[in-house]
């Protein structure tokens, strides 16, 4: 992760995060886009604070520190994922663990079945080096989907410090929610609300895709709690207030100034949504087989879509035995995915729908988590039966 952070090429936007993070330590908060004053920014200012915070008081380079932090946000994630995997538990876990990290933050998601067609062709594989240059042209993520804007690779994730960062707090919850030895339930509950406040102004995408699917974990997981109704209800209140008026782009988009026409369609009726965009949405979100290229060869590549991935969730719900925090942690990560979807479908960017890609990445990254999760469980289970 870190070999790949000193090797990712940072420009373009970065410099437009970096004026923002400048000007905010100079008093530029609500904020406001440096290049045009009266213009409120909308797009992931949490992100661009930390940069200019950090800044202030270091006076490292915003290179260094934009580099440093998504590299360790990265590296927190892929531990958190090892860690909810039980890697102390048994040898088959630690393995199964890093599994599900590089399925997220390798492939982020996006697998694929491969199956030989031919035994007439195989690589020319005759050193480590020639494996790597086959392995590095097989088909990757651009075959299954137009990853515009999207974090599908370690290159685009440290690129956009929003998405790591995002991530990094998505799953911090997970173990917060689950692990958190503290038994008092105000204690999360008001650490939740502080967290899903602050991913809000970091990476709104990500607060849309994982603020339901942990609140509904945490629901689960503290039933007590939930037994009245009314701090429930207040827990509500006081995030969405948080949410709406801090800034960023829920804030513009519901208390934006009239003159801005939004860049968002929230449930975009029929007359709004063309033939085009519905056909480009099912071909980025369905199961399919790649062509067969020379340098695949001897397999036929096919690409796992949000369809099988639900598909394969829903039968593990029915066919594997999970303990009730296991239930609780899978129900989760498959809502978190199915949220992810439901944004991808109806919340569409006005001026380029392949801005949306980034939900149907979210969708991959936590409905892949799911499955690999059920995975585990029915080769754990399938070993101890075979025992008996």
């Amino acid at each position: 992760i870190f070999w790949k952070g000193n090797n990712v090429l940072i420009g373009s936007d970065t410099n437009l995060y970096y004026a923002v993070a400048h000007t905010f330590i100079k008093g530029n908060i609500p904020s406001v886009t440096p290049w045009q004053p009266d213009l409120p920014l909308a797009y992931h200012p949490g992100a661009f604070q930390l940069l200019g915070s950090f800044y202030y008081f270091t006076n490292l380079s915003f290179n260094f520190l934009h580099i440093f932090f998504s590299s360790l946000f990265i590296f927190c994630s892929s531990q958190i994922i090892i860690w909810i995997w039980r890697r102390h538990d048994t040898f088959s876990s630690l393995l199964w663990g890093n599994l599900a990290a590089a399925i997220v933050l390798i492939s982020f998601g996006f697998l694929k079945l491969a199956v030989p067609i031919t035994f007439s062709v195989f690589p020319n594989i005759s050193d480590p080096h020639q494996l790597f240059l086959w392995i590095r042209d097989l088909p990757n993520v651009n075959q299954s989907i137009e990853g515009y804007g999207a974090p599908v690779t370690l290159d685009t994730l440290i690129y956009f410090i929003f998405h790591a960062f995002g991530l990094g707090i998505s799953l911090s919850l997970l173990v917060l929610i689950f692990y958190s030895k503290q038994r008092s339930f105000f204690y999360k509950w008001i650490i939740l609300g502080i967290a899903l406040s602050s991913l809000a102004l970091i990476n709104e995408s990500m607060f849309v895709v994982s603020a339901p699917a942990l609140i509904l974990g945490l629901v689960l997981k503290e039933r007590k709690f939930i037994a009245n109704i009314k701090y429930f209800f207040i827990f509500l209140i006081i995030l969405a207030g948080l949410v709406l008026i801090q800034g960023g782009t829920i804030t513009n988009l519901f208390f934006g100034q009239n003159n801005l026409e939004k860049s968002l369609l929230i449930f975009p009726s029929k007359a709004d949504k063309n033939e085009d965009l519905i056909s480009y949405h099912r071909s980025q979100t369905i199961s399919k087989a790649l062509d067969v290229k020379n340098e695949w060869l001897p397999f036929r590549w096919f690409h796992i879509g949000g369809d099988l991935l639900i598909l394969f969730c829903v039968l593990s719900f029915i066919f594997i035995k999970f303990s009730k925090d296991q239930k609780i942690i899978l129900i989760t990560l498959f809502s978190g995915g199915l949220c992810a979807l439901l944004a991808y479908h109806y919340i569409v960017p006005k001026y380029l729908a392949a801005n949306g890609n980034r939900f149907l990445a979210f969708a991959f990254i936590f409905l892949s988590l799911a499955f690999i999760y059920s995975l585990q469980n029915f080769f754990e289970l399938s070993r101890r039966l075979s025992r008996y």
